[in-house]
C-alpha cells in the first residue's frame, strides 16, 4: 500500500496508528524542521522503519559536509539529493526483497542503492558516507506515470489544495540563487503536450472551479 500525505497532522496520526515500512519526506528550506521532526517521531515509533529524506536542501557538492549532515541526523537512513523516482524504487525493491534491517541492507546489498547516500553501519566502510551513481535521471520523463491521471492527487483537491503541474525538468540558466542552477539540471526534459492536456482535462472534469 502507498499513501501520499500533505497534512502534517494526518501524517502524525498515520505514524501513530500504523507506521509504514518506509517513510519518504521532502527536504526544502521551508519544510526542513517539520520533516526532520516527523522522521524523528517515525523512528521513535517504528525502530526498524526505513526513513528516506530527499530534496535540494543538502550539501551534495561538499561531501565532507554531506557526511556530517547525515551523521548529525541518525534518524535518516537514506538521502536522495536529486530526482527521487529511481532511487526510491530501488530502496523499496530492496526492502521488499531483503527486509528492513538497515544494517543488513547496506552491508550486504549496499551496491543496489544507486542515487542515494547513506552512512554505513558496519564492515570496512562503517561510519563513512556511501553514495553510488548519485544524480540518476529518468531519460524519458514521460515514462513516469502521471499522478493526476492516476488519481493520486484527487484527495488533495478535495481538501482544498490548488493544482500544480510539472511541465518540464531542467533549466539552461545557471542562477546561483536557485538550486536548479546546478549543472545537473542544465539539460531540459519536457512532458508531452498531450499528457499535460489530459491532466488539465482530468481536473476540469472533476473540479471545474479549480481552473477558473
Amino acid at each position: 500500500e502507498i499513501r501520499l500525505l500533505k497534512d502534517p497532522e494526518k501524517l502524525e496520526k498515520g505514524i501513530e496508528n500504523g507506521p509504514p515500512d518506509i517513510l519518504a519526506l521532502s527536504n526544502y528550506v521551508w519544510c526542513e524542521a517539520l520533516s526532520a521532526n516527523m522522521l524523528k517521531y517515525y523512528k521513535d515509533v517504528k525502530k526498524d522503519g526505513i526513513a528516506v529524506w530527499g530534496g535540494p536542501n543538502f550539501p551534495v557538492n561538499e561531501l565532507h559536509k554531506a557526511k556530517n549532515y547525515l551523521l548529525e541526523k541518525p534518524y535518516v537512513n537514506f538521502y536522495i539529493p536529486y530526482e527521487g523516482e529511481t532511487p526510491l524504487y530501488l530502496i523499496t525493491k530492496a526492502v521488499m526483497e531483503h527486509g528492513n534491517d538497515f544494517e543488513n541492507l547496506t552491508t550486504n546489498h549496499g551496491d543496489v542503492f544507486e542515487g542515494s547516500f547513506f552512512i554505513a553501519k558496519s564492515g570496512t566502510r562503517a561510519g563513512e558516507l556511501v553514495g553510488k551513481n548519485i544524480g540518476l535521471q529518468v531519460k524519458d520523463i514521460n515514462t513516469i506515470p502521471s499522478p493526476w491521471l492516476g488519481g493520486w492527487m484527487d484527495e488533495f483537491l478535495q481538501q482544498g489544495f490548488h493544482s500544480l503541474f510539472e511541465t518540464q525538468r531542467g533549466c539552461p540558466y545557471r542562477c546561483t540563487f536557485c538550486h536548479v542552477g546546478l549543472s545537473y539540471y542544465s539539460k531540459r526534459r519536457s512532458f508531452s503536450l498531450e499528457r499535460l492536456k489530459q491532466e488539465i482535462e482530468h481536473i476540469e472534469k472533476k473540479w471545474p472551479d479549480e481552473l477558473v
